[in-house]
């Protein structure tokens, strides 16, 4: 380096190239101002098509005495998380039922 140079810089890092400076901040895509184009609330609906197919709202909501769940049941937070965690575990509790009253019993070989 020339004398001239480390007078310039004085011990400074050195100026950013010229790309760097003019680039922008990277920035997601938009995908959809709609909130239910998001892929959770379309997997809710698929799994609400499916135990509709089972008919969960005359078995599963008559018999816990609950409304029959939305797109954003699980999707989203709820106010109280013990209540929506309680209707999980008991869905849950109900289709394993309903998977073992389908399933034929396996015979005992001993």
């Amino acid at each position: 380096m020339s004398d001239s140079e480390d007078e310039k810089n004085d011990g400074a890092a050195p100026a950013p190239a010229p790309a760097e400076a003019s680039e922008k901040k990277r920035v997601a895509p938009k995908t959809s101002d709609n909130i239910y184009s998001s892929a959770v609330f379309l997997t809710m609906e698929n799994v609400l098509e499916k135990l509709k197919v089972l008919d969960y709202e005359t078995t599963f909501c008559v018999k816990h005495h609950i409304t029959p769940l939305a797109r954003t049941s699980f999707a989203l937070p709820a106010k109280n998380p013990s209540v929506q965690f309680k209707n999980f575990l008991d869905l849950v509790s109900w289709l394993c039922g309903e998977v073992s009253y389908f399933r034929p019993r396996p015979r005992r070989v001993c």
